[in-house]
């Protein structure tokens, strides 16, 4: 209610606010002096008063029909990490003309391959560059879309902090009417694009001016990721556990977030566990890089603006940054993010509501023993290299088979599950020749080790 009197305001003009704060300071002195006034001026001072109070009702009934009656309604979306503006957004690319897609611009994100891992990360982000604006109809209300670029150093209304120009959305509506058709329909897009049981989760990368680009990334199926016997049923089953029981957490109190630490050697498939989760419980995933960070509050802006039920992921962080190394071998407070911001968006108030957040290393041990606790790691999952029977489950996804003279492997042997499915990737468009590679590959590294 205060936000819809706020807009009021702003519908109004100096002369009627001035009216009706007048009133209201008028009603104000009759009723302060009361008790200096005899009983017949006390009676004729309240009629007076509630006379001046009818009149300053008057005039917010006045107020309200002029914003029902005003030219345009206007719905603003300018947080690029909120499922209304992915919505929005999508709605506009529909309608824009062919020309007017020219506009559309790809920007870097900032990050470097080395501090990505897996072929679904992007280092692109795709949005409107200019000021461009569609029509449509709606429930048969004539409105207009439109994207507006708007300089935070020349724009009043832009968020503290920014200092690059942004994209906002805006959607007008010419009636009353209209501007409720249109709240209708965002919401049964949002609510379309939540709830579908076929929607593809999307996939955003932080940035160190505190907000998010998105980009739709492929699914993965869970069958797609092969780790060792019962590791991935582990990790899905807590993640099912938590998401199943929201209303047993409100009602013991307990803050209602989790935590896993993913840990082992590189190539094992820490990354492309988190893409599964993402598809097989339909969750965005929040990419985080504490290392191009340069301070908490950039940590805090990231946090708060990341919507519930979803998928945080801070990858590699024994080498994003040394905050996060053992204090007692730790030789001082390094530059960026502290150790305390990181702990108290782990598991205090600034952690989303409703939010699975998942971390990797390669190094459990060197982290801070804080970061591992139970309360803000729930689950540790260690996957560690390829054994036979993985690498059977491995080629039988691929090639449909398991392969005559495939050597037997165990962990000892040092061989990720990365460089194995390497060689289908390789030679993908012959199977046949990926299998004799594969088998070749194998019998050296374990003659002479992995590093071959």
């Amino acid at each position: 209610m205060a936000k819809k009197f706020s807009e009021l305001i702003k519908l109004t003009d100096d002369t009627q606010i001035e009216k009706i704060v007048g009133s209201s300071l008028m009603a104000s002195q009759q009723l302060s002096t009361l008790g200096s006034m005899s009983k017949f001026g006390k009676v004729a001072s309240i009629i007076g008063a509630s006379l001046t109070v009818f009149s300053i009702c008057k005039g917010v009934v006045d107020l309200f029909q002029d914003y029902k009656n005003s030219k345009e309604f206007t719905v603003t979306i300018s947080d690029r990490s909120s499922p209304v503006y992915s919505v929005v957004e999508s709605w506009l690319y529909s309608l824009a003309s062919p020309e007017q897609l020219k506009d559309l611009t790809a920007s870097f994100t900032g990050f470097s391959p080395k501090e990505a891992r897996g072929e679904d990360f992007s280092f692109v982000a795709v949005g409107f560059d200019s000021n461009i604006s569609a029509d449509t109809v709606v429930d048969g209300h004539p409105i207009t879309i439109e994207s507006v670029l708007i300089d935070p150093e020349t724009s009043l209304s832009a968020p503290r902090g920014l200092s690059r120009p942004y994209v906002s959305l805006v959607v007008v509506a010419k009636t009353h009417e209209g501007f409720k058709a249109v709240i209708r329909e965002i919401d049964r897009l949002v609510t379309a694009s939540v709830d579908s049981d076929n929607r593809e989760p999307k996939l955003y990368i932080g940035s160190n001016y505190g907000d998010f680009s998105s980009k739709v990334f492929p699914p993965r199926p869970a069958e797609s990721v092969i780790l060792a016997e019962g590791v991935w049923e582990s990790i899905r089953d807590h993640v099912k556990m938590f998401t199943d029981n929201e209303s047993k957490y409100n009602k013991l109190s307990m803050p209602y977030h989790t935590g896993l630490i993913l840990h082992g050697p590189p190539g094992t498939g820490k990354t492309s566990v988190v893409s599964a989760l993402s598809t097989e419980f339909a969750m965005d995933v929040y990419h985080i890089s504490l290392k191009a960070l340069d301070s908490d509050s950039d940590l805090v802006d990231l946090f708060t603006s990341i919507p519930k039920r979803s998928l945080i992921l801070l990858e590699d962080i024994d080498v994003a940054t040394s905050a996060v190394k053992d204090r007692e071998e730790s030789s001082g407070e390094p530059p960026g993010i502290t150790l305390a911001g990181l702990l108290n968006v782990l598991d205090g108030n600034l952690s989303p509501y409703g939010s699975v957040i998942i971390m990797t290393t390669n190094a459990l041990d060197s982290l801070d023993p804080a970061i591992s606790r139970p309360g803000r790691t729930d689950l540790k999952v260690h996957l560690n290299y390829v054994v036979n029977e993985q690498l059977e489950r491995i080629c039988k996804f691929y090639l449909g088979h398991v392969p005559d003279g495939l050597p037997e492997i165990t962990a000892d042997n040092a061989i990720s599950s990365a460089q194995v499915t390497s060689m289908f990737r390789n030679y993908i468009n012959d199977m046949s020749v990926a299998e004799k590679e594969l088998i070749a590959y194998l019998q050296l590294a374990v003659l002479v080790g992995s590093d071959v």
